[in-house]
């Protein structure tokens, strides 16, 4: 048996799931339309500065220790020192400029207790942005790397032009 609810003319769930919400909110005294308490930089006021703190360090340490790591791998090592793995090391500077950079950023503006820093928040964008962009870029040209390693003959993807042995 299909039974069909109709609330102020709307049968669809969502309105019916929607009104039992906005319900809810009135009762529990939610305000829905206050966005003043989360920042970008700072996270939720809800969250205490020390819980803040420590999540945004832990993830900077271990953000650039595992860049550099990796970065470090590839330059060291012979059998990783190859011309498409030149990419990945890319990949991660990108990545090494956010946990670096916009990161401890943030943990400043939560140490010196700013609500919002509009020159920081403008920093931390414009990097966000760069690096997002430096990734999505390496990542396309590992796809033609890629491309052009497996589905080219072997003569035009090699250094000097040459049949591999």
């Amino acid at each position: 048996m299909n039974t069909t609810v109709i609330y102020n003319g709307a049968s669809t769930m969502d309105n019916i799931i929607g009104f039992e919400f906005e319900r809810y909110s009135k009762a529990m005294n939610i305000n829905m339309n206050s966005d003043s308490d989360v920042s970008p930089v700072t996270l939720s006021s809800a969250w205490s500065r020390v819980a803040r703190l420590l999540l945004l360090a832990s993830l900077a340490v271990g953000g650039s220790v595992g860049n550099v790591f990796m970065i470090s791998a590839v330059v060291v090592e012979d059998q990783l020192n190859k011309r498409g793995n030149a990419f990945l090391v890319n990949v991660a500077l990108a990545d090494l400029l956010v946990t670096g950079l916009v990161i401890p950023v943030s943990v400043i503006v939560i140490l010196a207790g700013y609500a919002e820093s509009l020159g920081a928040c403008r920093f931390e964008w414009t990097l966000e942005a760069l690096c997002f962009l430096v990734t999505v870029l390496t990542l396309a040209t590992i796809a033609a790397e890629n491309y052009a390693r497996l589905c080219l003959p072997a003569e035009r993807y090699s250094e000097n032009g040459e049949k591999p042995a």
